[in-house]
């Protein structure tokens, strides 16, 4: 019995060890070689690697909210509830829609470690809340419209869009509906004689010093703006948050222009610098750099800085009795 006994636990203790090694050796991997093992090789990480062959279904729960919009022939990949984001059949629950790119898909975290899925938990502690993630990496300013435009005859209780200074330079890929980009586009074009300035799979790889210069040919460019003023106009007032994620750092001229057109239309401007006077995020904006980018290679959202962006909309959204989260006595 006792030779038994021994047995059993040497062989828990070594499984207990290879466990806590296990883990121990993936947290050095994730903060310390980050950049080396996980950025551009893991969609867990929400990564298309580059040279595969990544489809949306890959980043499992993460895409499932705007699989219905980017590619229908897809539905079948996905539980049948996130097929049609039909909400209407849970009225009781207040769901926000949250539309951006990559910093809302978060890209270089883990989903769980994302702004929409902290906040979701976060509010759920208030109220039985569903905040979809509708976005994917590169989107632009008219992808996020037109994401808008999908949702208006669903049970949609509050916006929030999560616009970046890069959504100005548009997506000549053109995932999703066609006819927005014509409709808002050709006319930009006609009215200004100039071609609207943007990046296409070929430029994905260029680095990011090509990437910044696309972005500041955008905004030089008339029938980019013409967009960008075309949008602003058309984006909801009501039942509606535009977050700034990246003023802390992301200052320059082309974040004015985006801010100055959103906020000339009367659209609600939150910002996350709101927490510079945090007395938990306030000491982090020392050093942004260090403390909201993933890495030195993933300049996207830390999962601190996501923690954050969801504390500054937690904040917003249940203080502020215009968006009718918590209800009225």
């Amino acid at each position: 019995m006792n030779t038994y006994l021994k047995c059993v636990t040497r062989t828990v203790l070594i499984l207990v060890s290879s466990i806590i090694a296990c883990r121990l050796a993936y947290y050095v991997c994730v903060t310390y070689f980050f950049d080396t093992v996980i950025y551009y090789k893991s969609t867990e990480y929400g990564y298309w690697i580059p040279g595969g062959h990544t489809e949306l279904t890959d980043f499992g729960r993460r895409a499932w909210d705007v699989i219905p919009l980017f590619d229908r022939s897809l539905l079948s990949g996905i539980p049948s509830e996130y097929r049609a984001l039909q909400n209407d059949t849970r009225p009781h629950t207040f769901t926000i829609a949250m539309i951006g790119d990559s910093y809302v898909w978060g890209q270089g975290v883990l989903f769980s470690n994302s702004v929409s899925q902290v906040l979701e938990r976060k509010l759920n502690a208030v109220r039985k809340t569903r905040v979809l993630s509708l976005a994917s990496p590169g989107d632009d300013m008219v992808e996020n419209y037109s994401k808008y435009l999908y949702l208006r005859d669903k049970h949609i209780d509050l916006y929030i869009f999560v616009p970046v200074n890069n959504d100005v330079m548009l997506n000549l890929r053109r995932d999703y509906d066609q006819k927005i980009y014509d409709m808002l586009i050709t006319p930009c074009e006609q009215t200004t004689g100039h071609a609207v300035s943007g990046v296409g799979p070929a430029d994905w790889n260029k680095g990011m010093k090509y990437y910044n210069r696309k972005i500041r040919e955008a905004y030089a460019n008339p029938s980019n703006i013409c967009v960008l003023n075309i949008v602003a106009a058309a984006y909801p007032k009501d039942r509606a948050i535009y977050f700034i994620p990246d003023d802390y750092f992301n200052i320059d001229t082309t974040t004015h222009i985006y801010e100055t057109a959103l906020a000339r239309d009367g659209l609600y401007i939150l910002s996350s610098s709101l927490a510079r006077n945090s007395p938990v995020y306030g000491k982090y904006f020392s050093d942004t750099d260090r403390y909201f980018h993933v890495s030195s290679l993933e300049e996207h959202p830390s999962a601190l800085a996501h923690r954050m962006y969801a504390d500054v909309l937690f904040h917003e959204i249940t203080t502020n009795r215009r968006w009718n989260f918590v209800p009225s006595r």
